[in-house]
């Protein structure tokens, strides 16, 4: 007989090895997977939940979704929903590549676009576009 802490071991192993097959698939200091032409927001939407998907396998989260983002200049600003989880992620855009700055549950504010060297009315327009100034 199989007991509930044998069984979940199993669940947590099997999790984990198909977030290191999914991690292998993606080089996170190069967040440039394929050579495709994209526009800005499909990109950043891809390497958003490229961040938030593995973390929401493990813990057995639902599918993390994009529900507003906000491009202005070369930084983009995004809310994210998981379930009952929610959060923002900041990125920018170097040498033609969107990176991520930060990401997590909360708010970002102006003052951490600030922390983040993000120009002030960058900043503005970001909040301005997602409805948070």
């Amino acid at each position: 007989m199989t007991t509930d802490k044998a069984r979940w071991h199993q669940l947590e192993l099997g999790a984990r090895e198909q977030i290191m097959e999914i991690s292998a698939q993606f080089d996170l200091n190069n967040f440039t997977v394929s050579n495709q032409p994209t526009s800005d927001r499909q990109e950043i939407q891809r390497i958003a939940l490229m961040f938030l998907e593995p973390g929401a396998l493990a813990a057995g989260l639902p599918t993390p979704t994009i529900e507003k983002m906000a491009i202005a200049d070369d930084t983009a600003l995004l809310t994210w929903q998981q379930g009952e989880t929610a959060g923002m992620m900041l990125l920018r855009k170097e040498q033609g590549q969107w990176g991520v700055l930060t990401y997590g549950g909360g708010a970002i504010d102006a003052t951490t676009l600030s922390e983040y060297n993000v120009p002030q009315t960058t900043g503005e327009a970001l909040l301005k576009q997602l409805n948070l100034n």
